[in-house]
């Protein structure tokens, strides 16, 4: 069963709650779920992808969300 539909749906569901949070904890979970989706669409198993969505989540909030914080208070 192909479950990267499911993957891109879940990235959409978080792209739109990150807009109304602004928050960029919803938009690392996007990226992850897009990750895990274009892993699914290469045909890697559910336990790839839940390692995939995993990694790639948690390495952008504690990489990349630190800084877009940093960017988006020092504008205000």
């Amino acid at each position: 069963m192909s479950t990267w539909w499911l993957w891109i749906l879940a990235a959409l569901v978080s792209g739109i709650i990150e807009v109304m949070s602004v928050s960029f904890v919803f938009l690392m979970l996007a990226i992850g779920a897009l990750a895990a989706g274009i892993a699914a669409a290469c045909g890697a198993n559910l336990m790839v992808q839940l390692i995939v969505f995993i990694v790639v989540s948690v390495a952008l909030l504690v990489v990349l969300r630190p800084f877009l914080k940093g960017r988006i208070e020092r504008s205000n």
